[in-house]
C-alpha cells in the first residue's frame, strides 16, 4: 500500500506533498503496528496544516500509551 502514497503524491502541489505523503505513510505504518517507523516518518514532516499536526500529535500518543 506504500506505493499507493507515493504513487498518488505526485499529484498534490508541491507545497503539501512531503508533509501528506509522510503523514500518510505513517498512518498505514501505525496500522501495521511498525511504531518506531511511525515516529521516524512525522518527526521528518514540518506540518503547516493544523488537522495533520493534530493528527500527528494524535498517533505519538497512541503510539505512547501503547507501548507503555
Amino acid at each position: 500500500m506504500a506505493f499507493f502514497v507515493e504513487g498518488y503524491s505526485q499529484f498534490l502541489p508541491e507545497d503539501l506533498k512531503e508533509d501528506y505523503q509522510h503523514y500518510n505513510t505513517a498512518r498505514l505504518a501505525f496500522a501495521k503496528g511498525h511504531y518506531d517507523q511511525v515516529m521516524d516518518l512525522l518527526i521528518q514532516a514540518d506540518y503547516d496544516d493544523l488537522l495533520l499536526h493534530i493528527g500527528a500529535n494524535v498517533m505519538l500518543l497512541k503510539i505512547f500509551f501503547l507501548e507503555g
